[in-house]
């Protein structure tokens, strides 16, 4: 329709026609967007296709270099693979850590992608996303450093206690565990901006609860239990398996000590139980066995 005669449509008291020129207008305007957003568009898949493209060379050429220095087997040895078990991560570092590093990629072309074609709400999430990686991956770190810590002062911890002949040697070590977890949990979500003031009291409550109980326990009632607890750690030490004692002038043999007791046979086959504590405060004849 010829633009002279516009004006002519837009004035005219025909209903049909003003209802014609308003849908020319609308098409018209509709035209006029799109062919200013499509270029924009064909720039936004352009840029995405160039980062995917990107995102993969770096994923293949990162791969090949992180099998090639074996990291698996340096994280294996180091200890730090079983910390990542426990965090739910068993797949390879090798290959893990190029699909996170194409991941960002990919989400950085996007956000290129959406500033090309005017998406600003996708651009803004995006860099709300890039602010709180930092602190996600320093807690994440911090995380995996601390199980790494808590494994290692666990075992260190069992192997003390076992090497003494402690029968709660593993319920020890997971104790002490679960309290370095605790403190290295509680760092990790201090830095993502999670409030950790009621982990904390909650903890507080639970030690002092904890510590009065055994406190009160001792000194009430299990005064003698912890006082036979203790003397095992001194019999297994001094008393080896088949060592003979002589008891109200009987002749045992050491059978084996227990939290509590110690388990002593006589000639006859039958067997005594005595409280540790006994075999540390009483003067005891004994004689070792050669096997």
């Amino acid at each position: 329709m010829d633009s002279n005669i516009t004006p002519v449509i837009a004035n005219a008291e025909d209903p049909f026609m003003q209802i014609a020129y308003k849908v020319r207008e609308a098409f018209m305007n509709l035209g006029e967007s799109l062919a200013e957003f499509l270029p924009k568009l064909i720039i936004a898949i352009i840029i995405l296709c160039v980062g995917i493209i990107i995102a993969k060379i770096v994923r293949t050429v990162l791969t090949k270099i992180l099998q090639g220095l074996k990291i698996d087997s340096l994280t294996e040895k180091a200890g730090m693979q079983s910390a990542l078990a426990k965090m739910g991560i068993t797949g390879s570092l090798a290959r893990l850590i190029p699909k996170v590093l194409s991941f960002f990629i990919i989400i950085f072309m996007v956000k290129q992608a959406s500033d090309s074609a005017g998406f600003t709400d996708i651009s803004a999430f995006i860099d709300t996303l890039f602010a709180f990686t930092p602190k996600l991956i320093t807690a994440f770190l911090i995380m995996v450093i601390g199980i790494f810590v808590g494994d290692i002062i666990q075992n260190a911890t069992y192997a003390t206690l076992d090497a003494k002949g402690l029968d709660y040697a593993r319920t020890v070590s997971k104790i002490i565990f679960a309290l370095v977890f605790i403190v290295f949990l509680t760092v990790s979500l201090s830095q993502v901006g999670i409030e950790t003031e009621l982990l904390k009291a909650t903890v507080k409550i639970l030690l002092v609860g904890v510590s009065l109980a055994v406190a009160l326990a001792l000194g009430l009632g299990l005064k003698q239990h912890a006082s036979n607890i203790v003397a095992a750690v001194y019999v297994r030490d001094i008393y080896k398996k088949g060592t003979e004692l002589e008891i109200d002038g009987k002749i045992l043999q050491l059978v084996g000590v227990g939290p509590v007791t110690t388990k002593l046979l006589r000639a006859d086959g039958e067997f005594i139980i005595i409280p540790n504590n006994t075999l540390v405060t009483t003067a005891i004849k004994g004689k070792t066995t050669v096997n």
